[in-house]
């Protein structure tokens, strides 16, 4: 547990005037759980000082949230740290131990304690989650409805039969060996692109990570997946394939 905590961190005078404070009993119980404080702005798990009652845990916790001008975290606080992240951090990271440490830092700014590590995660998925809907929202809303219906065309089979191959699949295709057959069948999809009739301005404000992640996605699942994703994220994942998936990167 204590192996995230760097082994010196630096005191201040009061820091140190608080730790001696306390009863020799008690008081390396109480310094881990003051550095651990100031290192991760939260409390490890309460399993880990059981030598220590839990009254005295509790009124050391109290204690150092006070020394630090910090209170206990609300439902409302992780509501509000999900859409700082959301809008914050998420549109250049999604490095989980990376938005775990911005988080943190956001929580000693606002002087609240951080939730624990579950609870990090938690948040950081509804984040990113929130990051996506929101994205593909604004994607899908500039796509001409007549695009919309030449896009959900590609993933249409005469038959309704799932396992039958669907448009979406010949633009997958490698190109193959160059030769009259080639040119023919890139010309085909060329035309099958053009046909979506997808403004070129779709995706003008939307980052290159974010882009790329949408493209590699379309590439690689299974029309009958891409169905059932809601109208939003299916018409942002066609979009980005249509207009960024190029001959040779199949």
């Amino acid at each position: 547990m204590f192996d995230t905590v760097p082994s010196t961190i630096e005191l201040t005078v009061d820091d140190q005037a608080l730790i001696v404070s306390k009863p020799l009993a008690t008081r390396s119980a109480f310094t881990i759980l003051f550095q651990y404080f100031k290192h991760h702005a939260s409390f490890p798990g309460d399993n880990t000082l059981s030598d220590i009652g839990e009254r005295t845990l509790e009124r050391y916790r109290q204690e150092i949230r006070a020394h630090f001008g910090t209170r206990e975290h609300s439902n409302a606080d992780m509501t509000a740290l999900t859409e700082w992240l959301c809008e914050n951090a998420v549109h250049s990271t999604r490095d989980g131990e990376e938005l775990a440490s911005l988080l943190r830092s956001r929580c000693r700014d606002v002087r609240i304690e951080a939730p624990s590590d579950e609870r990090i995660d938690r948040i950081i998925r509804a984040a990113i989650a929130a990051y996506d809907d929101r994205l593909c929202c604004s994607i899908s809303s500039v796509v001409p409805p007549a695009s919309k219906l030449k896009l959900d065309q590609l993933l249409s089979t005469d038959d309704g039969d799932e396992n039958a191959a669907a448009p979406l699949l010949s633009l997958r295709k490698s190109p193959g060996r160059p030769g009259v057959a080639s040119v023919k069948t890139e010309t085909a999809k060329l035309r099958l692109v053009r046909e979506v009739g997808l403004p070129a301005d779709v995706f003008a404000t939307t980052k290159p990570h974010d882009i790329e992640r949408f493209r590699q996605r379309a590439g690689v699942e299974a029309p009958y997946e891409l169905r059932r994703h809601p109208d939003d994220l299916r018409m942002t994942l066609l979009a980005t394939f249509v207009l960024f998936t190029r001959a040779g990167e199949r």
